[in-house]
């Protein structure tokens, strides 16, 4: 991180099922909360920027054009405080063989080009969210291209939802679980926890046979602390890797605009 920049900025990460943010001063992520959507009005209705001592610059990361608007209009109460979007006002860019690199996700996007500004490469980045994007990056720093699958959540929710006698209102556990459930509840979390540490695992061992055994292997993602408890095969663990590399992409931006 340049040491000249050392921006303030206020950091949000919009996904599809929750606002993440964070203060971010002297190149370190602070206070990070992590909103579910349906509470997100409420949450930026009590947050008055007007209370912070210094300007903090907004950037954000969205792939929810709802959220983004929501944000949006809140940052409107507090124009001393500009807001800067990646993909807008922050361009990412990345070498890639992707078809149309427009259509890769943004948070994609911003955690491939922390990986390169972070030089952790080559690198495979699995991010646990409402879906699992698996994005691969070589050692030139050149993205490959990566997968798309339902992320834990969602494949918890499907499951429950399908089957008539499983319970609805579960949530995967805070804490890993043993290799097997003893009731219908932790058969259905220790499931989904073995068969995403398992798939990911698997996943691993073919990028590596054809990237190279020296690949970075990066967990980031609300899920990933849980998953990551039940296998070693990630070399990081990181729930803010997004925001971090936010931070990154702002910090690239503003020098090259000075």
């Amino acid at each position: 991180m340049p040491k000249k920049s050392d921006p303030n900025l206020i950091l949000m990460d919009a996904g599809n099922t929750a606002l993440t943010c964070a203060l971010y001063w002297k190149g370190r992520v602070h206070a990070v909360y992590s909103i579910q959507n349906d509470n997100v009005p409420k949450f930026l209705h009590n947050f008055d920027l007007s209370g912070l001592n210094s300007i903090y610059n907004v950037v954000l990361c969205s792939v929810n054009p709802e959220m983004t608007m929501i944000v949006k209009k809140w940052r409107s109460h507090f124009k001393a405080f500009p807001l800067f979007e990646a993909g807008k006002d922050l361009r990412v860019r990345l070498k890639h063989k992707y078809i149309n690199i427009n259509k890769l996700g943004i948070d994609r996007q911003v955690n491939i080009f922390g990986a390169i500004k972070s030089k952790q490469l080559p690198a495979v980045i699995f991010d646990f969210g409402t879906a699992l994007t698996v994005d691969v990056v070589t050692a030139k720093g050149v993205f490959e291209g990566g997968l798309i699958i339902p992320g834990p959540g969602v494949a918890l929710q499907a499951l429950a939802s399908k089957a008539a006698l499983l319970p609805k209102k579960l949530a995967l556990p805070e804490r890993g679980l043993g290799l097997i459930g003893r009731d219908t509840a932790s058969c259905m979390q220790a499931g989904i926890l073995q068969g995403y540490s398992s798939m990911s695992e698997g996943l691993v061992r073919r990028f590596k046979a054809a990237y190279g055994k020296n690949l970075q292997v990066i967990a980031t993602g609300g899920y990933a602390p849980i998953v990551a408890s039940q296998t070693r095969i990630f070399d990081k663990v990181d729930s803010d890797w997004t925001l971090k590399s936010l931070a990154l992409l702002y910090t690239e931006c503003a020098i090259k605009a000075q």
